[in-house]
């Protein structure tokens, strides 16, 4: 049986030219694309006023909506806990890019506002949680509760809430609702591994934080074996031809798998669905559903940041990428010593021989004041 491969131990990333005026550029992108989903989905749908709750001071007080076309029916406007979690996610992830930490502020004002409105209790208790509320965040208008709700909360509100120590200085900001999403994750057959593959790879990518968890460690577990039904070439869903396939949900598996570690049987079948779709992505996919499969994709290609131990007192967190202009690190002499020991640290974790292979050069980029304590100090 193949070893499991740790995160980083996968297919060597696509070569992206990054220095720092490039990722700098990135980072003032994704400030705008947050200026805007808060401008547009922060407000009622006609722009004339902000959400209900929602003040200049506090502006994710009223959450956020979905923003589907129709404003009523089963499928129209309102507001899901699984994309508000993912929302707060994203915004934890820039607060750390940037160091800046109102986006930190943000991302807990939004977690606060919207749980107490997605979370039924009884008696005091969260007893068990519903899928989709109105734009005001008044009605319950789809009741079900969503297979991963509870623990993607678990997942999220927990990292919001170590950031919030990191750079808000302040600790237990959401300690309450952390502790509801415990208990509702803990009720007996709510966490197990789905047949879904956006499911499926979900649960991987929520696992692999708190893996020496229990609850991480067997989801996570579960969750393997699933995949290997799932990506089977002969009788799982990748059997299919293109037209009864949805890339976005495959890619979501893809992603949870790289992200979690894979053994050398599994990495396989990773490349196969990613490189089926490459040659079906753009003439197999309906318009409404290409931006999320573009998004999907990239992801699935290059998953996120990996953790280096550069040596003993020093491990940093980077993207995998091509440098074409490492800037000041490169520039100054005294540090060239420590870029070699990076490139060597990203080597190892690749599989890869500095001696007879091109390796990718890597950008230290959590958290910023760490990293230029470190290098530059």
């Amino acid at each position: 049986m193949d070893t499991p491969r740790p995160p980083g131990r996968g297919r060597p990333p696509r070569a992206i030219p990054l220095d720092g005026r490039i990722r700098q550029a990135y980072l003032t992108l994704a400030k705008q694309l947050v200026s805007a989903v808060h401008s547009v989905l922060g407000s009622t749908r006609d722009g004339s006023a902000r959400l209900p709750h929602a003040t200049d001071a506090e502006p994710l007080k009223g959450g956020l909506r979905i923003g589907k076309a129709e404003e009523h029916g089963s499928d129209g406007d309102g507001q899901y806990h699984h994309y508000l979690t993912l929302w707060m996610f994203a915004l934890d992830r820039l607060a750390l890019a940037t160091g800046e930490r109102k986006y930190s502020e943000l991302a807990v004002q939004l977690a606060r506002a919207v749980h107490p409105h997605f979370v039924v209790r009884r008696n005091g208790e969260a007893v068990r949680m519903v899928w989709k509320v109105s734009m005001d965040m008044g009605t319950a208008l789809v009741p079900s509760e969503g297979h991963l709700d509870a623990a993607t909360g678990f997942v999220v509100y927990r990292l919001l809430q170590r950031t919030a120590g990191r750079l808000q200085g302040v600790e237990g900001v959401l300690e309450g609702e952390i502790g509801d999403y415990r208990h509702l994750m803990s009720r007996e057959g709510r966490l197990h591994a789905s047949r879904d593959p956006l499911d499926l790879g979900m649960g991987l990518w929520m696992s692999h934080f708190f893996r020496e968890e229990e609850w991480a460690a067997t989801l996570g577990s579960q969750s393997l074996g699933m995949a290997r039904a799932v990506l089977d070439e002969k009788n799982g869903l990748v059997s299919r031809d293109a037209s009864r396939r949805l890339a976005f949900r495959e890619f979501g598996t893809c992603l949870g798998l790289e992200c979690y570690g894979v053994d050398e049987g599994l990495k396989k079948s990773v490349d196969a669905v990613v490189d089926f779709w490459h040659h079906y992505l753009e003439d197999s996919t309906d318009e409404d559903l290409r931006p999320i499969s573009l998004v999907m994709y990239a992801a699935a290609l290059i998953p996120g940041v990996d953790t280096l131990a550069v040596h003993d007192n020093l491990t940093i967190e980077a993207f995998l990428v091509d440098v074409s202009n490492p800037g000041e690190i490169a520039a100054n002499s005294g540090l060239r010593d420590l870029l070699e020991r990076i490139l060597q640290a990203g080597a190892t974790g690749m599989g890869l021989n500095l001696r007879i292979q091109s390796v990718p050069k890597l950008v230290p980029v959590f958290p910023p004041e760490i990293v230029q304590q470190t290098l530059w100090n």
